[in-house]
């Protein structure tokens, strides 16, 4: 009998088909689009060429440590979506967004992380009509800092889209990274000026352990980052517990209370 795991890439795969198939569907009646006009969302989404980069990904996802697979490209979609709407930015933006979100992992294949974001790029100049803006959000997703809005979501989506779904059996064994897959859901909105994270878990994280762990702190540098770009600040908690980044060691401390 298949394992949760092998199920959930089962049904992952037969997602990316699904969506590709309506979005072609929804495609075939419309007009013929300029040839140099930007590729949209919905197009890059319905793409064969995607489709079938994220299909690779199945023959390394075990050696991950998360995924990198479409369940997380769609993932990050959501979020710098719904992160766009709450800063209220404008459609065409939410839409390079989205796509940087979606294609900004696509190039680690079947091939692994080693320079997977410069593959990624490539493979976006490739075969879309996209801005330099998108290119570059792609292709400097593993930095927190960025220089425009863009980079800034894409880094923040792809930090903020760690939770019991994304870990990996390799990930499980990897003392920090494991406590990741506490996290049920992750809530981001703002609230009395400041932009709240809160990491909602099953009760059972080590919250210290986590703490200690490299990948928390880029968490704190790209929410840090992208709350600046709108001249606000930010919190984070994992459920009613505030965690709080110290710049001059790099540690990360935690507080009781409720936020």
């Amino acid at each position: 009998m298949p394992n949760e795991r092998s199920e959930m890439r089962h049904i992952e795969r037969n997602e990316a088909k699904r969506w590709s198939e309506n979005m072609r569907s929804e495609r075939s009646g419309a007009a013929k689009i300029c040839p140099n006009e930007r590729t949209s969302f919905k197009e890059v989404l319905a793409s064969d060429f995607v489709i079938k980069e994220f299909a690779k990904y199945d023959a390394v996802h075990e050696q991950d440590i998360a995924c990198h697979g479409f369940s997380h490209a769609l993932n990050c979609v959501e979020i710098v979506e719904k992160v766009a709407r709450l800063f209220e930015l404008e459609d065409e933006m939410i839409d390079d967004v989205k796509i940087a979100a979606l294609l900004h992992d696509i190039g680690v294949g079947d091939i692994g992380k080693l320079n997977h974001d410069v593959r990624s790029a490539e493979f976006a100049r490739k075969h879309f009509r996209l801005s330099e803006e998108v290119i570059d959000a792609i292709r400097f997703h593993d930095q927190t800092g960025g220089d425009s809005i863009q980079k800034k979501l894409v880094s923040f989506a792809d930090k903020l889209d760690v939770n019991k779904n994304r870990i990996t059996k390799s990930g499980l064994n990897k003392i920090g990274h494991r406590q990741y897959s506490h996290i049920m859901d992750t809530e981001i909105l703002i609230k009395d000026g400041l932009l709240v994270i809160v990491f909602k878990t099953d009760g059972k994280l080590n919250i210290q352990e986590m703490m200690d762990y490299p990948f928390t702190y880029m968490i704190f540098e790209a929410t840090q980052n992208l709350a600046s770009h709108f001249g606000i600040g930010y919190k984070l908690f994992v459920d009613e517990k505030e965690i709080k980044k110290v710049v001059d060691n790099k540690k990360i401390i935690h507080n009781e209370g409720t936020r």
